[in-house]
């Protein structure tokens, strides 16, 4: 079958969409059958008063105010989607807020069904222990990957993901289907001409944060009694929401939230936290190299996580 995709990569205010975060940077790589690219485009979008943290993402006030509204570039970017196999890195996170923004334009209705292939799970089928993060699965095909935070960036390094796995693991891209992304018909008046877009301009790289950079790449395991998929999501979410240093009460709830979603039990929560907590550690301490202020951040995390002071204690003294 010759089904062409559409690789999304998206920055946002915050990770929660149901609580009002909102996309702010958004891009699609267009591939063929094959994989090879077809075309791309993006644009930063005004997301309101409330940018997030923009010492991860990078973008400032200043870089939106001109920026179009996602019901601005809706029409179009449905269009750009039309017929295609959606395709994402931490996929049901995309997902969740490309349904929300759909809704929000006035469009959720006029859209039949949006579901999005996985390369995080799709790499974690290829090889369990890779990370999650878009540069660990890159390396884990073989692949040289930079950490972004900008959404063409991280589109086009899910397509590189995507394009080997066409080639070198077909069965298992076959298995993992998707729908379409297909709009009822009549839904766009046509032809949809392409807004205004407002392009992120040349500016100084931001280093990742030491958590954003070590807490993805801790090593997954799978906790007794909770689904692998499932549990690859949840820390994928929780990756995100500690990429920052901090997680706040909203943050919190939500994880909670999510994990009851998920079925989680209190108990397999509680044995799941702490094993993130030592794959944390173990990941810091992968170097040999351990500053104060990290293992202050790395202690934090564990409590954050509510990890027992004398599990986070051990933890770090058997790391050294």
């Amino acid at each position: 079958m010759n089904q062409q995709y559409a690789v999304i990569g998206c920055e946002t205010t915050g990770i929660f969409a149901e609580r009002g975060d909102r996309i702010l940077e958004i891009a699609v790589v267009l591939l063929d059958a094959s994989g090879a690219v077809q075309d791309t485009w993006s644009t930063l979008l005004n997301p309101g008063p409330e940018l997030g943290p923009t010492h991860i993402h990078g973008v400032r006030r200043q870089h939106v105010l001109q920026a179009p509204r996602f019901r601005e570039i809706a029409p179009y970017f449905a269009q750009l989607l039309a017929g295609r196999v959606l395709v994402s890195h931490r996929a049901a996170f995309t997902l969740t807020f490309l349904r929300s923004e759909f809704e929000r334009a006035g469009l959720a209705n006029q859209v039949t069904k949006i579901e999005s292939m996985c390369t995080m799970r799709l790499c974690h089928e290829v090889d369990a222990s890779t990370g999650r993060s878009l540069v660990d699965c890159g390396q884990a095909l073989g692949l040289r990957l930079r950490r972004a935070h900008e959404a063409l960036a991280d589109a086009n390094a899910a397509a590189q993901i995507f394009r080997v796995l066409l080639e070198q693991y077909p069965a298992r891209v076959r298995k993992q289907r998707a729908h379409p992304f297909t709009l009822k018909r009549g839904a766009l008046a046509e032809p949809v001409t392409e807004p205004a877009v407002r392009v992120r301009p040349d500016m100084e790289r931001l280093p990742e944060s030491f958590l954003g950079r070590v807490a993805p790449t801790a090593r997954p395991w799978h906790t007794a009694g909770l689904d692998p998929i499932h549990e690859l999501e949840y820390l994928a979410v929780l990756d995100l929401a500690l990429s920052d240093g901090f997680l706040d009460i909203n943050e919190a709830d939500n994880l909670h939230l999510l994990a009851d979603h998920f079925g989680f039990e209190l108990r397999n929560r509680e044995v799941l936290h702490r094993k993130y907590f030592e794959g944390v550690v173990a990941e810091a301490w992968a170097d040999n190299v351990l500053s104060d202020d990290e293992i202050r951040q790395v202690r934090a995390v564990g409590i954050m996580l509510s990890v027992p002071q004398d599990i986070i204690t051990r933890s770090l003294e058997s790391a050294r």
